[in-house]
C-alpha cells in the first residue's frame, strides 16, 4: 500500500483512499487512521483519507485524537471519511447493535465537530455521555481535518446529511451517472 502511495504521488495522482473492512480476508483495512498516517508520512504532497470509517465502531473522543494526530502530523493532509457499515459479521464482532448506525454515525459526526474547534466541549446525548473536556493538541487545520460523510448507495438521506452539516459528500463510484447527478443536485 505504502508503494502504490508513493507511485499514486508520482505520477501525479492527488489522494489515496482507505477502506475499512472488519474479519474479512479482501484487502481492505481494519486499521484506517494508522494506514492513513503511514501513508501520509510515506508522501509529500498526497492527501490520504479514510474511505470510510465506520462511525460506529469507534469511540468519538478517541476518533478525534486520532484525526487530529493524523491531521498534525501530515500538515493539514488528512481526510476523515465516515460512513455506515452494512455486514452483519462486523456489528457482531464489534458488539453494535446494526439499528443503531445510522443515529449513531450522527451523533459521532457532532461530536467530531465540538471536539476540532480546539476548544473545551461536552456532550449527552443517545449512546455518548462525554463530560467537558478539551481534546489537545488543536488541529493543524482550522476547524479540525475535512470530514467527508459517504453515501450508502442511492439513498437520498446521504445526500441531505452531508448538506446540512455543510461536510464533504462521497458518492458510491458504482452508481450510474444520472443517479450521481441526481444526488449531487439534492446535495
Amino acid at each position: 500500500m505504502l508503494r502504490q502511495a508513493r507511485l499514486a504521488e508520482k505520477v501525479g495522482l492527488d489522494s489515496f483512499w482507505i477502506a475499512e473492512r472488519h474479519f474479512a480476508e479482501d484487502g481492505y483495512a481494519a486499521a484506517v487512521i494508522p494506514i492513513c498516517a503511514a501513508v501520509l508520512g510515506a508522501t509529500e504532497r498526497l492527501i490520504a483519507g479514510t474511505s470510510v470509517a465506520i462511525a460506529s465502531f469507534y469511540n468519538p473522543v478517541r476518533l478525534a485524537e486520532d484525526a487530529i494526530a493524523a491531521d498534525l502530523l501530515s500538515g493539514g493532509r488528512f481526510v476523515l471519511g465516515l460512513g455506515t457499515g452494512y455486514r452483519p459479521e462486523e456489528f457482531a464482532g464489534l458488539d453494535v447493535a446494526p439499528e443503531t448506525d445510522e443515529a449513531r454515525l450522527d451523533e459521532v459526526a457532532e461530536i467530531l465537530e465540538k471536539a476540532f474547534t480546539g476548544m473545551p466541549f461536552s456532550h449527552h446525548g443517545r449512546f455518548y455521555d462525554i463530560p467537558e473536556l478539551q481534546i489537545t493538541p488543536a488541529p493543524f487545520t482550522a476547524g479540525g481535518p475535512p470530514i467527508m460523510l459517504a453515501g450508502d448507495g442511492v439513498i437520498d438521506r446521504d445526500a441531505e446529511r452531508a448538506a446540512q452539516r455543510g461536510k464533504r459528500y462521497m458518492i458510491d463510484p458504482s452508481l450510474p451517472l444520472d443517479e450521481v447527478s441526481r444526488l449531487v443536485a439534492l446535495f
